[in-house]
């Protein structure tokens, strides 16, 4: 079966359920995104800590536990409905 190279081939624009998914998705990437990063950023001043300090390896177990908990924070405020009132 032979296609006709001069039959123009149409496309259908995205529906909304398709673009709600992926509004969904980038959600979730930015969520996800968001967490990591908070948690990784705060082991690399961990780290420097422990090196400067000669610490051991409590520098880096506060401050992932403190990089933690503010990602879960952030995420916590990323989750809220954006027509809320910002103020707590």
């Amino acid at each position: 079966m032979t296609e006709d190279p001069n039959e123009s081939k149409t496309t259908t624009p995205l529906s909304s359920n398709s673009a709600s998914e992926w509004r969904q998705a980038l959600w979730a990437m930015a969520a996800v995104l968001e967490l990591t990063a908070s948690i990784l950023a705060s082991a690399w001043v961990g780290l420097w800590l422990d090196r400067f300090f000669q610490s051991g390896p409590f520098g880096l177990l506060g401050c992932v536990a403190l990089g933690g908990g503010t990602g879960f924070w952030l995420l916590w405020r990323f989750s809220r409905p954006a027509d809320r009132d910002p103020r707590p």
